[in-house]
């Protein structure tokens, strides 16, 4: 598991439509909002997890990223 933030960064390497304007946009969300998932994606609705992932094209539990849990 690599977290929101890293995840969002290595595609935004592979394509530039990865940037967090843009993946804000795409999540219907203010790119203000979308920093505070990146900050603490603990707070998504499994919906809105469910969401980014398909976008992000990774696994739900791949945005989460747990200190010291063998990530």
């Amino acid at each position: 598991m690599r977290g929101l933030r890293a995840i969002r960064q290595e595609r935004a390497s592979e394509a530039r439509r990865y940037t967090a304007k843009a993946t804000a946009q795409a999540m219907g969300v203010s790119a203000p909002t979308y920093r505070k998932w990146e900050a603490h994606p603990e707070n998504l609705t499994m919906e809105q997890a469910r969401k980014l992932a398909e976008y992000l094209g990774c696994r739900v539990e791949d945005l989460f990223y747990l200190p010291g849990k063998g990530n």
